[in-house]
């Protein structure tokens, strides 16, 4: 099952925009939901495809069904592309895959009390794009 798009948008294509490491919000810095989380140390994207490899290596990795776990990232950006070999014009391509923002000091992922937690959210952050490290509450 791959992550859904929102449902509501205003416009269907944005501007790629800039992806700034200065974290305003407070909230997702600190792990709340679980006991153990992925923080982000860079910046930059992740893909459709890569939320539904942590899914998947989450649902694997679980030592019982009652185990819970939390991705906290939210598609939001749409990531355009036009086909191969079109002539340059004719506007902007349609909406290719959607995309998260990932700032430095964000929680990814988190945990419940998961005996073995460490080493899932371990595996989890080799799948990244960027630079993690596992942290506690």
């Amino acid at each position: 099952m791959l992550f859904l798009p929102p449902k509501k948008i205003k416009f269907r294509r944005w501007h790629k925009g800039k992806i700034n490491s200065i974290e305003h919000r407070s909230k997702s810095t600190t792990v709340s939901y679980g006991i153990l989380g992925l923080k982000a140390l860079e910046c930059g994207r992740m893909t459709t495809h890569q939320l539904d490899a942590i899914r998947k290596i989450f649902a694997k990795h679980r030592s019982f069904k009652k185990e819970q776990f939390w991705i906290r990232l939210r598609l939001t950006i749409p990531v355009t592309a036009k086909p191969r070999e079109i002539r340059m014009g004719k506007g902007k391509g349609s909406v290719n895959y959607w995309a998260a923002i990932v700032r430095a000091g964000m929680i990814i992922a988190e945990t419940g009390s998961n005996p073995n937690g460490f080493s899932i959210l371990k595996k989890v952050s080799y799948m990244l794009p960027i630079k993690s490290v596992i942290v506690s509450r």
